[in-house]
């Protein structure tokens, strides 16, 4: 058990740094200037709460919606 947290903490270590290295900064400019007041910060947050849960509803659904949401 202990391993395998040790390897999974190793390997966000490795996909951090190299994310960080693949945005040359641009990332970091851009989250800072989304997040710099606490409106913006809600509404950015929000906006990509809804975009990652309906991208995971679509995967989950096996990229068909088979019914409209809220129908019995």
């Amino acid at each position: 058990m202990a391993g395998g947290l040790g390897l999974f903490l190793y390997g966000m270590t490795i996909l951090s740094s190299g994310l960080e290295k693949a945005s040359g900064g641009l990332m970091e400019k851009v989250l800072a200037k989304m997040t710099g007041n606490v409106f913006s910060g809600i509404l950015f947050g929000a906006l990509v709460t809804a975009a990652v849960q309906s991208s995971c509803n679509y995967c989950y659904r096996g990229g068909t919606c088979k019914r409209r949401p809220f129908e019995a």
